[in-house]
């Protein structure tokens, strides 16, 4: 998601990683990406919003 989207419709990016620390298991992207937040797993993804929503 490009930056000018983000700022629009206020949107925050999650990359959740799985392939993390595995070379070639997930092609380049084809644009530029920087997500808010990065996070290994499904679950870790949970526990982030858990702990987002107790603030």
């Amino acid at each position: 998601m490009d930056s000018k989207a983000k700022t629009r419709f206020a949107m925050t990016s999650i990359w959740i990683n799985r392939q993390a620390g595995k070379p070639g298991a997930t092609p380049a992207a084809e644009f530029d990406v920087t997500p808010d937040w990065e996070v290994p797993s499904m679950a870790a993804m949970v526990e982030l919003h858990k702990a987002h929503l107790a603030g």
